[in-house]
């Protein structure tokens, strides 16, 4: 884990606390890419935005790199602003995580980081945060295992 160089693409509020756990864990490298600038709703779901950046129109991977960085120096934090559908981009990291993203682009990037291991070593696609791949390589991992709720989906791709 400590030489991983992992994108996380999508900060709103469930894409900064992956960053920021990874950050905290002491990944190599953190590279944050997100196409949307910082919206007043952003506000509630995170405290890395200001409402500075909403006023700035600053974009949101841009404006929480500093604040993310400031957790752990060791940790090497990036912001790309190139497009996930860029497969030199992509090859260049050991881990994929996506998040906020349209189900059927996100199964294109879970296959292309699937077919393109070991560069890229894992792809976790939790598209609109209702759904979660399972690595093939972890059948000891249950739907069963994590709880149900009405606001929680599951859909086992391994299947």
């Amino acid at each position: 884990m400590a030489s991983a160089h992992v994108l996380v693409s999508g900060l709103r509020g469930l894409g900064v606390e992956i960053a920021k756990n990874l950050i905290l864990a002491g990944v190599r490298a953190v590279s944050l890419q997100d196409s949307g600038a910082v919206e007043a709703r952003d506000l509630s779901s995170q405290f890395y935005f200001s409402a500075n950046d909403v006023a700035e129109n600053k974009n949101r991977a841009a404006a929480c790199a500093s604040r993310l960085q400031e957790l752990n120096p060791a940790v090497k934090v990036s912001v790309v602003n190139a497009t996930l559908e860029d497969p030199e981009f992509l090859s260049q990291f050991n881990v994929v995580v996506v998040t906020d993203c349209p189900m059927e682009k996100a199964k294109r990037l879970d296959e292309f980081c699937h077919q393109h291991q070991p560069s890229i070593g894992e792809s976790f696609a939790i598209p609109q945060s209702r759904s979660l791949r399972l690595p093939t390589h972890a059948p000891h991992i249950h739907p069963t295992t994590f709880p149900r709720s009405p606001h929680f989906s599951w859909f086992d791709w391994r299947a």
